[in-house]
């Protein structure tokens, strides 16, 4: 009855015209959802007056009483409805050592141009020898770094990383809270897992990387369809969301090769799927691949990047799961001293009555000097009040030929979006190679200059050297107390050591001459 008079309520009150008569279902309140309510609204019944002016109405005249009544009428509408869900982003490549000298610039080049939550790397060539400066270079900012060497490493003094290949790695992007996840040694692949705490819900990523046949340090399949099948059982128990990704090394597009056979069989034994179908090596075939429960919500998406720094293809994997919600802003207080005026400051100290009249007690006198001092910073340096979002991560070689560079590749990769064409791709690739060359450029240029111009600053130095290893100076000092009882607290301890220093000392016998 209600939708009856509602009806009949907005067609005397608009002022459009009436559109031809069209059937109209006879049981409005059968439809359930507000988008199956709105389009029979589109599909206006004889009574119902529909906008159809030849001359185009403004905005506000579309969106008039007419049709707000009418979305209200569905019943399921809210007032800020937002996504229903929202989109976790992992990008996954094989990236044949994280210690080659343009990575940083490339793995910067990654998360500036795509934004993943959630970076997964194989084959890094991290060993536990590497130093701890060399993986702070490759961690862009906002990110943290969580790298697993090769289980199978024995440094010997004849032992270089490369010859053994191996280790995994992942990149998560703040503010997620990420747990590392001890995982069973395997001796036919290397394995890690990380927990990503979402908003309402957890997800497992597992990262595993197989040798090839070639490699020496290969295992035979047998070994590691039976170690595989022990890593399964023990992932399958997982009482939450998870994928596994990585490089398996197997032709699992070829659907006549035994051992992708096997290994199919052994992913559908566990009720698991595998979702990569294009390939994902610059030879040809599907090497790297991502594996999924068959029964899991998460709908994943995956797509390729037309350019890779390896002979890998990336992975995006997009995720159907509610991330964590935006950092919310913090009021930030501070005072403005680049606009301070030091004359008028001390024109105005030297009017204060803590210079023309001091108090004569020394308890006096301290408290003239704070309240005195406070109140000409309130007035020459007044706090200023902000609303300040998540600090933004700038980096001070980022020059603005690089960002001007940066939109240029930009626009090829849009361009090769839309065309899909071998030239379009050719161009984005030279233009790709050379923003990552002009990267690494700008770095060693900014931390070159940053040496040579505090050159004879010993201490300046040391400083910028330490910021070039990504070195942190621990302090020496213990947290301190509240400001009000710390004088005190100096006092007490010298008087205390004062004390004890006379203690110590024992009276001697001394005879006068």
């Amino acid at each position: 009855l209600a939708y009856f008079f509602a009806l009949i309520f907005l067609t005397l009150s608009s002022s459009a015209r009436f559109s031809s008569p069209v059937h109209f279902p006879s049981n409005p309140t059968s439809l359930q959802t507000a988008t199956d309510q709105y389009h029979c609204l589109n599909i206006n019944p004889l009574a119902f007056p529909a906008i159809s002016s030849t001359r185009r109405r403004s905005i506000h005249s579309l969106h008039s009483p007419l049709i707000t009544a009418s979305l209200l009428l569905a019943g399921d509408i809210h007032p800020h409805p937002g996504p229903s869900s929202s989109k976790l982003s992992i990008f996954y490549l094989n990236i044949r050592s994280l210690l080659q000298p343009k990575r940083p610039s490339q793995i910067f080049d990654i998360t500036d141009s795509l934004h993943p939550d959630l970076i997964c790397l194989t084959e890094t060539w991290v060993t536990p020898d590497t130093s701890s400066s060399c993986l702070a270079d490759v961690t862009p900012s906002g990110y943290s770094l969580f790298s697993f060497p090769s289980s199978i490493y024995k440094p010997t003094p004849s032992t270089l990383a490369r010859t053994l290949g191996g280790g995994t790695a992942f990149l998560v992007r703040e503010p997620f809270s990420a747990v590392s996840l001890s995982s069973p040694t395997f001796s036919s692949f290397d394995v890690s897992s990380i927990t990503l705490q979402l908003l309402s819900s957890k997800l497992t990523v597992f990262n595993i990387y197989r040798r090839p046949s070639s490699s020496i340090h290969s295992q035979k399949l047998s070994v590691f369809f039976d170690q595989f099948q022990t890593f399964l059982t023990s992932a399958a128990t997982t009482p939450h969301e998870f994928l596994i990704t990585g490089d398996f090394n197997f032709h699992i597009d070829d659907h006549t090769d035994s051992s992708s056979q096997q290994f199919a069989s052994l992913l559908s034994s566990f009720n698991l799927s595998q979702l990569v179908n294009f390939p994902t090596h610059n030879l040809g075939h599907s090497l790297d691949l991502v594996i999924l429960p068959t029964s899991s919500c998460l709908q994943p998406l995956i797509t390729t990047h037309p350019v890779s720094p390896s002979d890998h293809t990336p992975l995006l994997i997009s995720l159907t799961i509610s991330p964590l919600p935006p950092v919310p802003p913090q009021l930030r207080s501070f005072r403005n001293f680049r606009s301070f005026n030091i004359d008028d400051f001390i024109s105005d100290l030297s009017d204060s009555r803590l210079i023309t009249c001091p108090p004569n007690s020394l308890g006096s006198l301290l408290i003239a000097y704070d309240t005195t001092l406070h109140t000409l910073l309130d007035k020459h340096a007044p706090f200023i009040s902000k609303l300040a979002t998540h600090p933004s991560h700038s980096n001070p070689w980022f020059t603005p030929a690089l960002r001007a560079f940066r939109s240029v590749r930009r626009s090829a990769a849009n361009f090769w979006k839309r065309t899909r064409s071998s030239e379009a791709l050719s161009k984005l690739k030279t233009l790709t190679n050379k923003y990552h060359k002009l990267l690494h450029t700008a770095k060693k240029c900014y931390f070159s200059n940053l040496i040579s111009s505090n050159a004879q600053n010993p201490r300046h130095l040391w400083k910028a050297v330490n910021k070039i290893l990504h070195r942190t100076v621990k302090h020496s000092l213990p947290s301190s107390s509240p400001t009000k009882s710390l004088p005190d607290s100096f006092a007490s301890f010298f008087t205390d050591k004062i004390d004890k220093l006379r203690l110590a000392f024992t009276p001697s016998n001394t005879t006068n001459p």
